[in-house]
């Protein structure tokens, strides 16, 4: 029998709003995979405009419509001050209407009620949350920074070379193999991961091929651990000039002499009388 023939490829992706997703083929219980190819489907969404409109009545809708189910994560939004997010009135302005995929008519919805408001699968339902909560429960360890959260991966991967694996991880994250690792590229990798960040994933799966991962802006590369470390070196001396430029930038600012701002014609008529 083909070896290729029994490897198993599964996966999906979802992002939020920013971390709001395009879901793949899921690894998961058949309803979250129902779920998934609902949210892709393009839908020809014909807008809410009736002022009274709430966050229920929205869900309510798109759930009788697409066969979808819904949790509310009420406990997140009374973490961001948001009470009774269901009867939140979400069409001030209202929704136009729009052709696209229901994920991005959900994220829409989604950003009337806040700009942190968001929604990922968990198990059988889409969980409408805020990415506040996604932070402290899928990314407690790190520390807080701006922008947008990597996005969070479920899949299953069964004896795949890494290179396919990376391959399907790279259309939702620029993760590049580099070419003189291709040998290590066709070692076989098993994981079933649920909601996983993005590069966590990646790490773990280069790890089973000996391979590190070096952040570069807004990609992961995938590379040697020789080649890692120069990499990382390098990035520690870019980062340390960086900072040595903004110390002599401020420094500069501090020395130029301080002009007095220039007298109105009011101070001058004080000083007279």
């Amino acid at each position: 029998m083909c070896p290729i023939a029994s490897r198993k490829v599964w996966l999906l992706v979802v992002l939020a709003l920013p971390l709001a997703a395009l879901p793949l083929q899921a690894g998961e219980s058949v309803r979250g995979r129902e779920l998934r190819h609902r949210l892709d489907e393009t839908v020809k969404f014909e807008g809410i405009d009736d002022s009274r409109a709430t966050l229920a009545d929205a869900l309510d809708q798109l759930s009788k419509r697409y066969n979808l189910t819904f949790d509310i994560n009420e406990d997140a939004f009374n973490r961001d001050n948001i009470k009774e997010v269901g009867k939140f009135e979400i069409a001030q302005p209202p929704i136009p209407p729009m052709q696209t995929s229901l994920g991005k008519v959900l994220g829409k919805v989604l950003r009337h009620v806040s700009p942190s408001a968001t929604f990922f699968i968990r198990g059988d339902a889409v969980e409408i949350t805020t990415t506040e909560a996604i932070r402290q429960e899928f990314f407690a360890d790190r520390p807080t920074t701006p922008g947008p959260l990597p996005p969070l991966v479920t899949g299953e991967f069964d004896k795949v070379p890494l290179e396919v694996a990376l391959k399907e991880l790279n259309r939702h994250g620029n993760v590049v193999l580099d070419v003189r690792s291709a040998k290590e590229g066709q070692t076989p990798v098993t994981a079933d991961l649920s909601n996983v960040p993005l590069d966590t994933a990646v790490r773990m799966l280069g790890d089973m091929a000996g391979l590190k991962v070096v952040k570069l802006d807004n990609s992961l590369y995938v590379t040697s651990k020789d080649n890692a470390k120069v990499l990382l070196k390098e990035q520690d001396k870019q980062k340390r000039e960086r900072e040595r430029e903004d110390k002599e930038n401020a420094k500069k600012e501090e020395e130029k002499p301080k002009t007095s701002a220039p007298k109105t014609e009011t101070d001058a008529n004080k000083k007279v009388s």
